[in-house]
């Protein structure tokens, strides 16, 4: 499956203009699992290197076997600490995914709506004997209201993307950003 695009409609340029989001949510998602395989292969060096640990302070007494003991103990940690910095990151890049995704699911149903807004607007147009200049109003109004939602998709897109790629560098523990609420609200296009 390949990346969102925008929705096939007349009006879709005007609506979405240059604001459609530009990174592919799909390769955010196979990078995110890329990251959960580095996970588990530390994972799994971690565990083995517990054994090895575990193995050598009943077996190896000495300068030598306590050195490689802190050696392994340390080894251990380390390979956790980059099993914990792999998850995280594959926590903040299915967050991008999820983001990108949101943001043109978002732009799409506004787009959709719009044009859902004016084709029952130029029924009433047509039921009611309106005008020329009374139905280019009405579009005109239809077109600003989705235009002005498209521009609040794309702010929380960037301001999200941006607190995401932050998340990204320090590898700390993803967390939603809460601009991206702003998908779940329904436009007023009507």
């Amino acid at each position: 499956m390949g990346a969102l695009e925008p929705v096939d409609l007349p009006e879709t340029p005007l609506i979405i203009g240059d604001r459609w989001p530009q990174p592919d949510e799909t390769a955010y998602a196979r990078e995110a699992a890329t990251q959960r395989s580095c996970a588990q292969a530390m994972c799994a060096a971690a565990d083995h290197t517990h054994t090895a640990v575990s193995y050598t302070h009943p077996e190896f007494r000495g300068a030598a076997g306590g050195a490689l003991g802190t050696l392994l103990g340390d080894r251990h940690q380390a390979h956790t600490d980059d099993e914990t910095r792999h998850n995280n990151i594959a926590g903040w890049l299915e967050l991008a995914s999820t983001n990108i995704a949101e943001a043109k699911n978002a732009m799409n149903t506004t787009t959709v709506e719009y044009h859902r807004a004016y084709a029952d607007s130029e029924r009433c147009a047509v039921e009611e004997t309106w005008s020329q200049q009374q139905l280019a109003g009405v579009k005109t109004a239809l077109v600003q209201n989705a235009q002005a939602r498209i521009g609040e998709i794309r702010a929380a897109f960037d301001a999200s993307h941006a607190t995401i790629a932050a998340g990204i560098a320090a590898a700390c523990v993803p967390a939603a950003p809460e601009e991206m609420k702003v998908y779940r609200t329904s436009s007023t296009l009507a």
